[in-house]
């Protein structure tokens, strides 16, 4: 073989290297797919918040509870601790909130003692009614040991579940402002205009 026929080749040869190693495997579509940073969230309850009349939050440690009920014609009221009007933003949100739960983890087996979670007699026991007359109770118990969930048990349902800590903020605020319609801040009354007083003309 000629040798300038040998150099084109080999010129040939690298040029097809550099394709296949410098741009296919480069490339995104070779690229490996990354691996997940943990376990997809496990959904708790799915309930169109639409579906949802009524919410009723009972705190474990004192008598308050706040409830919460939709008319016939859509609009939400506080029936507990005091009957109102209620703030249909907030009202709103939190069933969208409660009615889609989702847990970080899941415990299957090897529970054991439900004292040990805080779920014998819970921190907070939540009860959704439904359009169908049917309900939904949310038992949320005790703090996991990092702080970084709470453990909660859904009626009918032997999983143990572990919530966001986000569960134990709305449930504290319910409780402590129960959501009420705000009052507007009255308008206050224009203030009233002095008249000019009249300068007195000298006498002749």
């Amino acid at each position: 073989m000629k040798p300038r026929n040998t150099l084109i080749l080999v010129a040939l040869f690298a040029l097809a290297a550099w394709y296949v190693f410098g741009v296919e495997l480069n490339s995104p579509e070779s690229a490996a797919t990354p691996t997940p940073s943990g376990p997809a969230p496990t959904q708790v309850l799915d309930i169109p918040p639409e579906q949802i009349t009524g919410i009723t939050i009972q705190a474990r440690e004192t008598v308050s509870r706040t409830v919460m009920s939709k008319t016939a014609a859509g609009d939400w009221v506080v029936e507990a601790p005091l009957h109102d009007d209620a703030d249909a933003f907030r009202a709103a949100q939190t069933a969208s909130q409660f009615g889609r739960l989702s847990a970080s983890r899941v415990i299957t087996q090897g529970i054991g003692d439900l004292g040990a979670f805080g779920l014998i007699t819970p921190t907070y026991v939540m009860t959704l009614t439904l359009q169908d007359g049917k309900t939904e109770v949310l038992s949320v118990g005790d703090a996991t040991p990092q702080q970084s969930g709470v453990y909660a048990m859904r009626a009918g349902n032997p999983n143990l579940y572990v919530l966001g800590t986000v569960i134990k903020t709305t449930i504290d605020d319910l409780l402590n402002r129960p959501p009420y319609k705000p009052t507007p801040t009255p308008t206050p009354p224009p203030e009233p205009t002095e008249e000019p007083t009249a300068t007195p003309k000298p006498s002749p």
